[in-house]
């Protein structure tokens, strides 16, 4: 019994160092560095909303203003352009660490959904779109994004502690 014990647990703690540098890995180059991205868009996103209600009372979602042919200028206009580069940042996360991201939901339907709405926003502000708020207007940013991640982290830094306790 003895000798079972002598080799099974160098065993069990060769395994779990392997999940622990799994999981880290997962955080470290993707969900971590892509949360926080999220978190700056969020804040300048505030501001850029808060600028554009101050000027225009019927504003209601970046995307189908610009589709209706609208503009933005001033604080506005260099706050969204901010909120573009940091799409484009996160859009560069996803494709180069895509084998990291470990939640279906999180690869099978938000990150696509987002993917869509920052390259349609691009688009839209380059003035390559204009129109159809009915059918393009419909891919608005998945708000539940940020929530859900949130809770990843949690879940694979909860994963963590617990391996480096055993």
């Amino acid at each position: 019994m003895l000798a079972y014990w002598q080799i099974a647990k160098p065993l069990k703690a060769a395994k779990n160092e392997r999940e622990i540098r799994s999981l880290s890995k997962k955080l470290n180059e993707f969900y971590g560095p892509f949360y926080q991205l999220r978190k700056k868009s969020n804040s300048l996103y505030d501001e850029f909303r808060k600028e554009c209600e101050r000027t225009d009372s019927t504003f209601t979602s970046t995307l189908n203003y610009l589709l209706e042919g609208k503009t933005f200028s001033g604080n506005a206009a260099v706050l969204l352009t901010e909120i573009i580069v940091i799409g484009e940042m996160c859009e560069r996360i996803i494709h180069e660490k895509a084998g990291l991201i470990d939640h279906n939901e999180i690869r099978n339907d938000l990150l696509p959904r987002l993917t869509t709405h920052y390259r349609l926003l691009k688009l839209a502000t380059e003035g390559k779109l204009k129109g159809g708020t009915e059918n393009i207007g419909k891919y608005t940013f998945p708000t539940e994004i940020d929530g859900i991640l949130d809770i990843r982290i949690k879940e694979l830094s909860s994963k963590i502690a617990d391996l480096n306790r055993n």
